[in-house]
Parts: C-alpha cells; structure tokens; sequence
C-alpha cells in the first residue's frame, strides 16, 4: 500500500 511508503518517507525526512 502506498500508505506504508508515506510513512517510511516521513520518518526518513524525520531522521535527516
């Protein structure tokens, strides 16, 4: 789901 890919771009942009 492309939900998951939000979630995983969120906390990517989170950590940087």
């Amino acid at each position: 789901m492309n939900m998951i890919n939000l979630i995983v771009i969120l906390v990517s942009s989170l950590l940087s």
